[in-house]
């Protein structure tokens, strides 16, 4: 697991993990720390990675209230990357919904092996 998204080095934890099998990148440094450049980091990282690799994380441990913006954040900056792609027709909407679906809290149950319910 390659936390924090490699920051700094994001692009070179894209590469890695799109390589390595068993290599994964959680999202916690760019959510909600990394303000106007969380959209193009996500990209890269969602252009570059296979989606079943990718994992929300929110890198905070304090008030409840930053943890509840953090998932938000992350639910709509994802949601403008995978739009991104539908209009430039690199994916559908089926296609965008699941790669979401799978970042925001599918590939972690998958990951560690959890059921649908948790």
């Amino acid at each position: 697991m390659l936390i924090h998204a490699g920051h700094p080095w994001s692009h070179e934890a894209a590469y890695i993990a799109s390589l390595l099998p068993n290599v994964y990148v959680d999202l916690s440094v760019l959510v909600p720390w990394a303000s106007s450049g969380m959209d193009g980091l996500l990209a890269t990282l969602v252009g570059m990675v296979p989606a079943a690799k990718l994992l929300y994380g929110s890198d905070e441990a304090s008030e409840p209230e930053v943890i509840w913006l953090s998932a938000l954040l992350a639910r709509e900056a994802l949601a403008r990357v995978l739009e991104s792609g539908i209009g430039r027709r690199q994916l559908n909407r089926e296609a965008a919904g699941r790669i979401g679906a799978g970042v925001l809290g599918g590939n972690a149950r998958r990951l560690h092996g959890l059921g649908a319910d948790g």
